[in-house]
């Protein structure tokens, strides 16, 4: 079972978030209760199922080098599995090297999830990409988001808008209640086929009435005629 997250440029990019959430899934609690129901689609979750961060940005400078390293420490520390594909993954499907390179949208349907747990975003196109992948999504709420999208009423799984403190190495951390409240609710969303419909259908008409090409002409129209 894998979770994606498809930029990680920077440590605003709060992907210490996400593993948290990953670890939280990862109990033996909620894996009894994977294992008892069963994924969305049909799979069986068995104890041999592994639930995988997957990461498709890029770290190619110094900064982010930093940053990769921290996440990775992170991440062992706490069991969770990451998957660093961005050698991979480019803005269109190509050859590289004898290697075949897929493009972004070609990892969406190998989620279950995607995680977004921003810190600061100029608008955020990932929130986009997840609703038209149909598929369901975690989020931190930073401010653009709180500002010019959640009242148009996306059914997201939030992890909040406050930073609770910053670890040792500069990691944000939020409540330990909110992640656990976010595992609960990404448990029901991974096993209910009929929920999971539900809400990434509501996405995807909220993000038609708002955010589509005809709700752009919409609101340039007025621009152009005064």
């Amino acid at each position: 079972m894998s979770f994606l997250y498809t930029g990680y440029s920077n440590n605003r990019k709060g992907i210490e978030l996400a593993i948290d959430f990953a670890k939280a899934l990862n109990t033996p609690k909620r894996r009894s209760v994977f294992q008892e129901r069963g994924l969305h689609d049909g799979r069986p979750f068995t104890k041999e199922t592994r639930i995988v961060l997957v990461l498709a940005g890029y770290a190619r400078d110094d900064v982010m080098s930093t940053y990769k390293q921290k996440l990775i420490d992170k991440a062992e520390r706490g069991g969770v599995e990451l998957l660093f594909i961005e050698d991979r993954v480019g803005a269109d499907r190509s050859t590289r090297e004898d290697q075949k390179i897929y493009s972004l949208w070609d990892t969406y349907p190998a989620a279950d999830l995607v995680t977004y747990p921003s810190l600061w975003e100029g608008w955020g196109n990932q929130l986009l990409e997840a609703v038209k992948a149909k598929l369901p999504f975690l989020l931190f709420e930073y401010p653009v988001y709180k500002n010019d999208i959640k009242d148009k009423d996306f059914q997201v799984i939030s992890l909040g808008d406050q930073v609770l403190d910053y670890d040792e190495e500069g990691l944000a951390r939020v409540d330990d209640r909110i992640i656990e409240e976010a595992a609960d609710q990404a448990v029901d969303l991974l096993t209910d086929a009929v929920l999971r419909q539900g809400v990434v259908d509501h996405n995807y008409r909220v993000a038609q009435e708002h955010f589509s090409l005809d709700s752009l002409r919409f609101y340039l129209e007025p621009l152009f005629t005064q």
